[in-house]
């Protein structure tokens, strides 16, 4: 199980649409994180933030719950859908196998961007650039090692764009961070001049699809979220931990929300509760 700490509130949205929001990389809370990402790379990251801290944590508790009164979702990492994506020809594109993808091809490839890091060749293949533990790195060590000079100005660079996202400065330790991510390639006018065909391909070397960005292309990249709909049984088998400063009031709301969207539902105390001053 992996552990997610937020607010009752967002507990309520993910209930309500069955779907987790994975946020632009450059908008959580490490400013590092998006300067250590080469210039060169057109992609842009999405990332959902969880810890296998078993564990509770005060500081986590703290920091991504209101007061201390948010919640703590437990889930497998194996939460979300599996969507098929059958071999044929669609606009702009060619899949070439049956894939296995929390999205389906509509979702996979739009008119504004495609995600390029999640299709499967078999049903149960790991995506191993979709989920990963940080990596917890001294920022200035590896600079010295990869830092590149264009221009007279600086930037870090990782092996691979697949590494982007799952490298944090060792200050980040305590959170025992993993995450999924989303390496989102925009269809604008920089990034794509002129139209090509791009190819995809799997782990194992095998292409996988051949796409063709869209005629009409954006000047700029604005989405800010993208949302995954979860699986229907890790949403019945959801376990949810109360804050340790959670009121009978929020219990009784957190109570509602479960009996209503959640078949078997699990519901904790904090094993902290009683042990911090409100």
């Amino acid at each position: 199980m992996i552990h997610h700490y937020t607010s009752i509130e967002n507990l309520a949205l993910i209930l309500k649409t069955g779907k987790l929001r994975f946020n632009r990389l450059d908008k959580v809370d490490d400013v590092e994180e998006i300067g250590i990402i080469d210039h060169r790379v057109y992609m842009k990251f999405f990332i959902s933030c969880w810890t296998d801290d078993n564990n509770e944590s005060i500081p986590l508790w703290k920091m991504y719950t209101p007061n201390m009164r948010g919640i703590r979702i437990s889930m497998p990492e194996d939460m979300f859908q599996k969507k098929v994506i059958k071999a044929g020809k669609y606009k702009n594109a060619e899949v070439l196998h049956d894939l296995y993808s929390p999205f389906s091809f509509e979702e996979l490839v739009n008119e504004d961007y495609m995600i390029g890091n999640t299709p499967a060749y078999y049903q149960y293949n790991e995506v191993l650039d979709f989920y990963s533990k940080v990596e917890y790195v001294d920022f200035e060590k590896k600079e010295s090692k990869n830092s590149l000079s264009n221009n007279s100005l600086r930037s870090r660079s990782f092996d691979q764009p697949a590494s982007y996202g799952f490298h944090k400065s060792s200050i980040w330790e305590f959170q025992k961070e993993v995450r999924f991510k989303l390496m989102i390639m925009p269809y604008t006018l920089q990034t794509i001049r002129p139209l090509t065909q791009i190819e995809h391909y799997s782990h194992q070397g095998v292409t996988l699809m051949k796409t063709i960005a869209p005629l009409n292309l954006k000047q700029s990249f604005d989405v800010e979220y993208i949302d995954i709909d979860l699986s229907d049984k890790a949403i019945e088998n959801i376990m949810i931990t109360l804050g340790p400063l959670c009121t009978t009031g929020d219990r009784i709301i957190v109570e509602s929300l479960l009996k209503s969207f959640s078949k078997n539902a699990t519901l904790k105390i904090s094993n902290l509760t009683g042990k911090i001053r409100k």
